[in-house]
């Protein structure tokens, strides 16, 4: 069934991999050689192209349950029989999807699935199992870890990496080759998103994950994706099998895995070469080169390379704005470039303190960025019929997943803790993991419980398990006088800090797991004897025992401390959660930073740098203040960012700090900043997507008592709010509940829709600023329609003090289910927020949008209308 090819490779892969696994590769090795033939085989080649931190953590049994499972759809499944050994290897067999933890899911998927697709084809397959998926999970934001596909089903709410993983694991499952797709980080607006592609037997069709559609190549997103610069898919080997799937472009490589730019297939592309000179003109060969996308404040890396022999990388990507930043052995360069009106680029690298002092005599610079223009490259319409079948499959999906959600509360159970807002909290948070955080909270009255829970996030509880907690609470209680000891001149914070830095088991965003009898057990009496002397040996010691094996990395999946400790492999992160987990397993407080990432113990009365240095010298922080003339604090990976120059795998890289967790004054920014060189972005964001960013260079050099500099945020002018976008036809409800066209009730005038919802606070403040300008919007001969939920809306005393001063506006009604989101959508503003109002133009484009309410939000609309 297997060709010599993969046998040759997979041999070959595993062999090397099990000499780089320390005790756990004897294990692995004991495990597989029980095996024969085909399951042999398939073992092999997961081993040897897995990432380490899966070999590290991770049983042989769990990958055996996933080839076994492969194999018998291999057998037996009708849309797997026939696939290409690489097709099936990559988007099949493979159990991971992105950086989620793994569980033995796909048989107890395939069995909860496979009656609902038995006969059909397999494009209908892909959206009947869509809509199992929407009947299970329904998207919610969260925090960047990323729920396995078992926790995503019990938990009903999952952001779109999460969905997309779910679904993928749901197609893989029954055979269906499937993989997710995924931009960075959007050109239009501040965020990123993934979605699902899967093989329909010929080609590659797109969904949106657990949002159904009655048609496949169509989404929310699709219009977006087309304003994109990059998308991309992954893979975790670089096998090439005698039937190759063809590949697109690679984009970067992240250790064992490789992403393939997608781009094309979703949006208009351009080709870019970038030829790099070092300072004395020669070629710059092997040079890191990253393309970088404004997003969020902060320009971030969507794809890395490295150059040729000849200091040169090319790739494809989106029509509008992207910064190339490059380093090399201490020098560094970059351009911004307009990939419309730019195919080739030359840039010359400076020594770095040269760079950034040149760069900061400039004071400020300004900058505008474009973002690709909005194109149709997936124009598809649905009938009526479909329209009707999707809404009432979509409105049973709905029906099926509350039911499901409100059984996860367990209420007799929980009744002991009525009145405990905390706890009771806590449990309804858990979702379909309740038993668990019951189970660990029963066990005794000690109130350490509540406060050792109090210190996880709230997507925690969805997937802990209880002998977890209390491995951790037993293990920390037995080091507590220790603690107590370092933190001794913290009088009352004392048990506050111990709860967070000690008892806490979360380090960063790793999967929480037990470690603190393992690590005890590890080191002797004398070793951690030691280490409690000075905690920054134990840095030493992670530091030489522990490797990172770059070809066999994946940056996003941290290795426990435990799988780190037996197999002497892990990523830099890997390392400093294991720092961490040491020093709270001997009972000393510690942490990663959470603005510079740096590990840090406690020592007299604060955190300190944990390295080798620290023993000599603790690392001076200056004081530095921007002055800020504006209304309202900026909001950080907003408004603005900071970077400091670092060194990252050998080369120096822009790192941007993370301030989101700290408070600022209004007109006086602070902060604390050790000795380096520094870059700090600015940035207004307009509704068409682009930017208007300023840029500072500065330099601490670690001898100023302070340093103070100006702080400023462009500002666009009304001209500059607009936009030029195509709204699709739709109706709405006139009083006598009959369908009415847009098209009708526009009249080829320019107007203003307004989504309402009565009686809120944003509604009501819009209400009150039309009321605040009724002379002048009878005099600019506006247009406006409101959109109400219900007819019982016409009571509210706000809305009906306006209607009595400006009789001309219409009222329509809609039941708000979908078209306030898909406009919201195609106007590129926030579908979440109401109310939405959109100005509209005679030939019915929508020329601005906003969703929420912002001071001033009328007035803009006028000053909108005078130019319109």
């Amino acid at each position: 069934m297997f060709t010599e090819q993969l046998r040759q490779y997979a041999a070959k892969q595993y062999k090397k991999s099990l000499h780089q696994l320390g005790k756990k590769g004897k294990e692995i090795q004991t495990y597989i050689e029980s095996l024969q033939g085909e399951e042999e085989l398939l073992m092999k080649f997961l081993y040897g192209t897995m990432p380490f931190a899966d070999a590290s953590d991770y049983e042989p049994e769990l990958f055996y349950a996933y080839v076994k499972h492969s194999l018998y759809l291999k057998e037996k499944s009708p849309y797997t029989k026939h696939l290409s050994e690489e097709m099936f290897l990559n988007y099949v067999l493979y159990y991971r999807v992105n950086n989620e933890d793994i569980v033995n899911c796909r048989p107890w998927l395939y069995k909860k699935v496979k009656e609902r697709i038995k006969g059909c084809s397999q494009e209908d397959a892909m959206k009947e199992l869509n809509y199992w998926c929407a009947e299970n999970v329904t998207y919610a934001a969260s925090d960047e870890r990323t729920l396995n596909p078992m926790t995503a089903y019990k938990s009903i709410t999952a952001r779109c990496g999460e969905e997309s993983t779910f679904l993928v694991s749901v197609l893989r499952s029954v055979g269906i080759p499937a993989r997710q797709v995924y931009t960075p980080r959007w050109a239009h607006c501040d965020d990123n998103h993934a979605w699902v592609e899967a093989w329909d037997g010929k080609k590659w069709r797109f969904l949106g994950a657990c949002e159904p559609e009655e048609v496949l190549d169509k989404g929310w997103f699709t219009n977006a994706s087309s304003r994109a610069m990059l998308i991309h898919t992954r893979v975790f080997s670089d096998y090439v099998g005698e039937e190759s799937v063809k590949k697109n472009e690679i984009t970067g490589r992240d250790g064992a895995v490789i992403f393939y730019n997608d781009t094309a297939v979703y949006a208009k592309t351009t080709g870019l070469i970038v030829r790099v000179e070092k300072e004395d003109g020669t070629k710059a060969v092997n040079c890191l080169v990253q393309f970088e996308l404004m997003n969020m404040a902060e320009f971030y890396p969507i794809s890395t390379k490295h150059t040729n022999e000849e200091g040169e990388v090319s790739i494809e990507l989106g029509k509008g704005t992207i910064q190339i930043f490059c380093s090399l052995d201490g020098q560094i360069g970059s351009a911004l470039i307009n990939t419309e009106d730019t195919k080739e680029v030359i840039i010359r690298l400076k020594n770095e303190r040269a760079f950034v002092e040149e760069e900061s005599k400039k004071e400020w610079q300004f900058f505008d960025l474009i973002a690709p223009s909005d194109y149709p490259m997936h124009p598809s319409q649905l009938t009526t019929e479909q329209k009707e079948r999707g809404r009432v499959k979509k409105q049973k999906a709905d029906q099926i997943r509350n039911e499901k959600k409100a059984n996860f509360y367990q209420k007799e159970k929980a009744k002991k803790y009525e009145g405990k807002e905390a706890i009771t909290t806590i449990l309804k948070n858990a979702y379909g993991n309740f038993d668990e955080i019951y189970d660990f909270l029963e066990k005794d009255s000690n109130p350490y419980r509540l406060l050792l829970l109090q210190t996880l996030e709230v997507k925690d509880y969805r997937d802990i398990r209880s002998e977890v907690l209390e491995e951790h609470l037993q293990q920390s209680l037995l080091v507590k006088e220790t603690a107590f000891a370092y933190l001794e001149k913290m009088g009352e914070e004392q048990e506050l800090l111990f709860v967070q830095y000690v008892m806490n088991p979360r380090v960063r965003h790793e999967m929480i797991r037990s470690y603190r009898k393992e690590i005890s057990e590890w080191f002797t009496k004398e070793e951690k004897q030691r280490f409690l002397k000075e905690p920054s040996e134990i840095w030493d010691y992670v530091s030489q025992y522990v490797v990172t094996t770059e070809e066999r990395n994946y940056e996003t999946v941290v290795t426990s401390p435990v799988g780190a400790l037996m197999t002497g492999q892990g990523s830099e992160l890997s390392k400093k959660t294991l720092f961490v987990a040491i020093c709270r397993t001997l009972g000393i407080p510690a942490r990663i930073n959470p603005i510079h990432g740096n590990i840090e113990y406690w020592k007299d009365s604060g955190f300190i740098k944990a390295n080798s240095e620290s023993k000599k010298k603790e690392e001076k922080l200056i004081d530095v203040i921007f002055h800020y003339e504006g209304e309202t604090v900026p909001a950080y990976f907003v408004n603005w960012t900071i970077g400091k120059l670092e060194k990252k795998k050998e080369e120096s890289v822009f790192e941007t700090l993370d301030y989101t967790k700290n408070s600022f004054d209004v007109h006086k920014i602070k902060l604390q900043l050790p000795k380096g060189y520094y870059r700090l972005y600015t940035t207004m964001r307009i509704p068409s997507g682009n930017q208007m960013i300023a840029v500072k260079y500065f330099t601490i050099t670690g001898e100023e008592t302070e340093k103070t500099s100006s702080f400023l945020i462009r500002q666009p002018r009304t001209e500059d709010m607009l936009e030029d976008l195509k709204l699709d036809s739709f109706s709405l409800k006139n009083g006598a509940n009959e369908d009415v066209l847009w098209e009708q009730i526009a009249k080829n005038k320019v107007t203003l829709l307004g989504f309402l919802e009565v009686g809120m606070e944003p509604t009501e403040h819009v209400l009150n600023e039309l009321k605040e300008k009724v002379e002048e919007i009878k005099e600019k001969d506006f247009t406006i329609v409101f959109v109400l939920k219900d007819k019982r809306d016409m009571e509210n005393q706000t809305l009906k003090s306006l209607l009595k001063e400006l009789p001309q506006i219409q009222i329509y009604y809609d039941d708000f289910k979908e078209l306030p989101e898909m406009i919201a959508r195609r106007m590129y503003t926030d579908p979440e927020k109401l109310p939405l109002l959109v100005l509209t133009t005679e030939s019915y484009q929508g020329r601005y949008a906003c969703s929420g309410y912002n001071v001033g939000t009328v007035e803009l609309l006028c000053n909108i209308k005078n130019i319109l």
